[in-house]
């Protein structure tokens, strides 16, 4: 059964619990960025507009799984959450996904 997270931190409280219970797991992240209007971002086109980072993540175990998703318009809490990630990286591998592979990954799961 999915669970979802609120904050990235309650996914990596999951990712150490289930770590210790000796469950194994992969991180599933797709990360995007984007302009506030909506448009999409190549990597070097993020000068002009403001910049929003959208994370999504599904934390997959052999027992459970949680999802979180957020958008970040401020880039301090954006490197907070980077930072974050990196930890998760330490319980599990992570696996990143496109926009449309991170969506078919969530449809399989609730099947």
């Amino acid at each position: 059964m999915r669970s979802t997270a609120v904050a990235l931190s309650e996914v990596v409280d999951f990712a150490d619990e289930s770590k210790r219970k000796g469950l194994e797991g992969t991180v599933y992240l797709q990360q995007k960025e984007t302009a506030q209007g909506g448009t999409s971002f190549g990597d070097e086109d993020a000068s002009g507009g403001k910049a929003v980072e959208k994370i999504r993540l599904l934390l997959e175990t052999t027992d459970n799984s949680m999802y979180y998703e957020d958008e970040f318009e401020d880039m301090d809490f954006y490197k907070d959450a980077l930072v974050q990630l990196e930890r998760l990286e330490t319980y599990f591998p992570i696996e990143r996904l496109s926009e449309e592979e991170i969506k078919n990954k969530l449809e399989e799961e609730e099947k």
